[in-house]
């Protein structure tokens, strides 16, 4: 989904943010993003069907946000990253993921207020949307794995690699679960200590 260009679009990105951090999906409203943007509900429905077109496109800036911030990232790590396994390169990402929440708290906020989201439907929607940002990650970091013989080869391939993908596309309903209550420091933590679990079961002996 686009969107064409139009003069209050920032003001527009900035209210939905605003309102959608801190109210649950159902509870935000639309009216309420239009009046603080400055604009007119022709405006807005000449670029987005409905608020959950809204709150897809939001989401897609985020990811496009954060895509762009881990490939600025990585370019620091390209010698270093030869040398890590499956599991030290996800620790990595975890930590540029968690860097990228500190540098863009209303990002943060906005993925906290996602995770604490009732609307299922709502959740499966983004989910389906953006899995694949992570999706193509996993994949060559587990292609790369099983060249390198980082993991076990007692199991089946297509075993391991479903399993491996959809413990760390889960993970933050493990270690997510209690995110008002942590702070990103005790998140890192809880962070590694999540893939030293995955790779005690699942690493070369």
């Amino acid at each position: 989904m686009k969107i064409k260009s139009f003069e209050k679009k920032d003001k527009l990105i900035k209210a939905a943010l605003d309102e959608f951090t801190q109210k649950s999906y159902d509870e935000a409203s639309l009216n309420n993003i239009i009046k603080n943007a400055g604009i007119s509900k022709g405006s807005f429905y000449y670029h987005f069907k409905n608020k959950k077109d809204l709150y897809t496109y939001i989401y897609l800036e985020v990811a496009n946000a954060k895509m762009s911030f881990f490939n600025k990232e990585l370019k620091n790590y390209v010698e270093e990253m030869k040398d890590k396994n499956i599991f030290e390169v996800l620790k990595l990402y975890g930590r540029l993921g968690f860097k990228f929440a500190r540098e863009y708290p209303i990002y943060y906020q906005l993925a906290k207020r996602l995770f604490e989201e009732k609307n299922k439907e709502l959740m499966a929607h983004i989910r389906n949307q953006f899995t694949h940002f992570s999706d193509n990650i996993v994949d060559n970091l587990i292609e790369r794995a099983i060249e390198r013989k980082e993991i076990r080869d007692d199991f089946s391939i297509d075993f391991t690699i479903n399993l491996i993908k959809h413990l760390f596309l889960n993970y933050d309903k493990v270690v997510l679960k209690d995110i008002n209550e942590a702070e990103i420091d005790e998140l890192i933590k809880l962070y590694d200590n999540y893939l030293d679990f995955i790779q005690n079961g699942l690493g070369k002996k």
